[in-house]
């Protein structure tokens, strides 16, 4: 962990370059407050980032004079976050990341900008970030004056995170990929293209429900594989891999219009609706099955004890001999003497008729 002893001497400056920022955005006294502070680090869930600050220390000569508990208390600490919504960004003078709609401009800070912060320390290096989105449907707030914070608390940890676990994938009702699209139900920080991806690498259909511990496995190594790979691409300028999914997942108006889509295999890529989403699916490799959690669970222990399962209306030579035995015997004696009473009255009916 890096020392930030050195930076509580740093002074945080803003520009407001946009005058029209999205709907939730900073007020004039979080500005104020900002100012006071220095950024003591930085964390991410998916598209939702925050910044922890701390405020900077305040000789004691000056507190006599603070009008506010808030000010005299040097170690307060706040949150800034920062949410990408649909097409936001964060750019800094040596990288602007791309954007479909303005693959041709990179220029900084790039267009759309609502927020620049400099991070300036006392031996005058610089360190400075820009807040862009086109769309505006992200937002930026500070502590819990807007909706950013509950969210926080809400979304689940990001996959990049080395803490995060992936076992509540195992044995769910719901569809994979729905489960993948959920920032709040295991992991945050998978988009559309990134499940169509891993799910298409890892040969398992987006509506496949109830998966055992070796696929969930299997799916957790792919996205760390495509993750890793997507973010060295992309740094680098490069272009993904060609057996990837992600080109031809683009081409659904295409296959609209009747033109055939395949993989680079030369498989048919069908475009189908799963988790709400436009998916492409290869469905000679991403087969669905039937499954329940009893089949799932009966597997999981098959495969952790190393041995075959054995079938469960299998009944051992003891058992069988005690079921036949029950069989052949009489329920109770009630119903022994109510079977006997009947044949009397029987017989002395016959013979009734017969003396006639």
């Amino acid at each position: 962990t890096e020392d930030i002893s050195k930076y509580t001497s740093s002074s945080i400056q803003f520009e407001c370059p946009s005058p029209s920022p999205p709907r939730i955005f900073l007020s004039q006294s979080d500005f104020d407050h900002i100012e006071k502070c220095y950024v003591c680090s930085v964390e991410r869930k998916g598209k939702l980032l925050r910044l922890l600050l701390k405020r900077k220390q305040i000789p004691d000569s000056a507190t006599t004079t603070c009008s506010s508990d808030d000010e005299k208390n040097h170690n307060t600490t706040s949150f800034l976050y920062l949410h990408m919504g649909m097409t936001g960004r964060i750019s800094t003078p040596v990288y602007v990341p791309k954007l479909e709609s303005l693959s041709e401009n990179d220029a900084y800070p790039p267009p759309h900008t609502h927020l620049i912060l400099k991070s300036i320390r006392s031996n005058g290096t610089v360190s400075e970030i820009a807040f862009s989105d086109p769309r505006k449907f992200g937002s930026v707030c500070l502590n819990d004056n807007g909706p950013l914070g509950q969210q926080w608390n809400d979304i689940a940890t990001d996959a990049t995170d080395v803490n995060a676990s992936f076992d509540g994938f195992v044995g769910q009702r719901k569809g994979i990929k729905a489960l993948l699209l959920d920032q709040r139900a295991v992991i945050s920080g998978v988009g559309n293209w990134i499940a169509d991806e891993v799910l298409y690498q890892s040969s398992i259909h987006p509506d496949q429900n109830f998966l055992n511990e070796e696929e969930v496995d299997k799916l957790k190594n792919m996205l760390n594989v495509i993750l890793v790979t997507g973010i060295k691409c992309l740094n680098n300028g490069q272009h993904f891999p060609s057996n990837w999914i992600f080109k031809s997942r683009w081409s659904k108006k295409k296959s609209k219009d009747g033109e055939i889509i395949k993989d680079y295999k030369g498989r048919h890529i069908t475009f189908m609706q799963s988790g709400g989403r436009a998916s492409a699916v290869v469905l000679s490799i991403q087969k669905k099955e039937a499954r329940s959690l009893n089949k799932i669970s009966k597997s999981s222990k098959s495969i952790s004890s190393g041995d075959k399962e054995e079938p469960t209306d299998k009944v051992q030579p003891e058992a069988q001999i005690k079921k036949r035995m029950k069989r052949k015997s009489p329920k109770n004696d009630d119903t022994s003497v109510t079977t006997t009473t009947s044949r009397t009255r029987r017989s002395k009916r016959i013979s009734a008729l017969k003396s006639l």
